[in-house]
């Protein structure tokens, strides 16, 4: 870089400088800019750091004898490997003068040291979007800032999202729970982008990526629960009928309906049988609900009488009643048992038909 401006002999230097020059004849500064210190965002034009310049014998023909000239400088930019007290790096500007008649001014350096005490900019950030929920919402998809610093063209660039989802822990699980539970349903994300150049000044920005679509489409539900919209937007795991939620999971186990007098309503006729999701109640008949039943009730045959109860049967002895019930449960051919307390006997019936067991 090259600065050379003539002047007229109008300046007035200091006397005792015009006197050395007189008598040397060779160039000299008798303006020598100081070492400077300023933001790296200032230029380096001498402008800001000032112009050295020399006194030197004129060939002109300028009444004076003398002139005065700006010196020539260059530049050589050094920068420390870590950033010092702010400071990333100095120009080393080397002012040097030559005349017409080939003589020089001693060479002079002027240090400028270069602060740098302002944050990196972004010059281009992406938009808030709206990305579809199935889709890529990465920095690569969603766009990345671009960044401009003018200490430093190597600013590192980092990021951190902080999510927004709804916990599908339980079927009415609150949006703010704290932590992240098991299989959320991200709905919203804060990109935080942040900038930090060499000597720690740092700049962030947010970015808004809202994702759209049914999030119940990532079927985000486990076993035996459905995913359901609430409010049009927010998931909610629900359980199947005949379930219900394990703590902690999005996840749902069968109810035990036998196990419980508010569900179970087979009567005392009638032994229930818990399913997956579900029961059923199956009546076991006895010797007094044979006599008893009407002729469309489920222990009569299919013409709707008793059937013949002299025949086709099984003696059990010394066995209480629960245990002849128990008996006939495991016998699939009885359809229905009698048990006599007074002789602890129990007889299971076979004479019964199939569709006399309910269900």
């Amino acid at each position: 870089m090259e600065f050379n401006t003539e002047d007229s002999c109008a300046a007035t230097p200091d006397p005792l400088m015009l006197n050395i020059v007189a008598e040397s004849s060779d160039p000299a500064w008798y303006f020598k800019p100081a070492n400077v210190q300023q933001s790296c965002d200032l230029a380096t034009t001498v402008q800001n750091t000032k112009t050295a310049r020399v006194l030197h014998s004129s060939s002109n023909g300028l009444p004076c004898g003398l002139t005065t000239s700006t010196g020539v400088f260059t530049d050589v930019l050094t920068k420390h490997e870590k950033c010092i007290d702010q400071i990333p790096k100095f120009i080393t500007r080397t002012w040097t003068y030559t005349d017409e008649c080939g003589r020089l001014a001693a060479p002079y350096e002027q240090i400028i040291t270069l602060v740098d005490d302002v944050a990196p900019e972004f010059a281009e950030f992406p938009a808030d979007i709206t990305i579809d929920i199935l889709l890529d919402h990465s920095p690569k998809a969603a766009g990345f800032p671009s960044v401009v610093d003018s200490c430093d063209t190597e600013s590192e660039i980092t990021f951190e999202d902080v999510v927004t989802y709804y916990n599908l822990q339980n079927i009415e699980q609150s949006e703010d729970s704290d932590g992240l539970k098991k299989d959320p349903v991200v709905v919203k994300i804060d990109r935080t982008f942040t900038v930090v150049d060499d000597c720690g000044n740092s700049r962030s920005q947010v970015q808004v990526i809202s994702l759209s679509s049914n999030p119940c489409i990532l079927n985000p539900c486990g076993s035996h629960s459905v995913c359901e919209l609430v409010d049009n937007f927010r998931p909610v795991c629900n359980c199947l009928p005949g379930f219900e939620p394990i703590e902690g999971t999005t996840s749902c186990t069968d109810i035990n309906e036998c196990a419980s007098e508010e569900t179970n309503i087979c009567d005392a006729s009638s032994v229930c049988h818990n399913t997956e999701g579900s029961y059923y109640c199956e009546t076991v008949c006895t010797f007094e609900t044979l006599l008893s039943d009407d002729k469309n009730g489920p222990c009569r045959l299919a013409d709707g009488s008793a059937g013949s109860q002299k025949k086709d049967f099984t003696l059990l002895k010394n066995l209480n009643i629960d245990e002849c019930q128990e008996a006939c449960l495991k016998d699939e051919t009885c359809l229905a048992f009698e048990a006599q307390i007074k002789y602890t006997r129990c007889e299971l019936w076979h004479t019964i038909p199939d569709h006399a067991k309910k269900h």
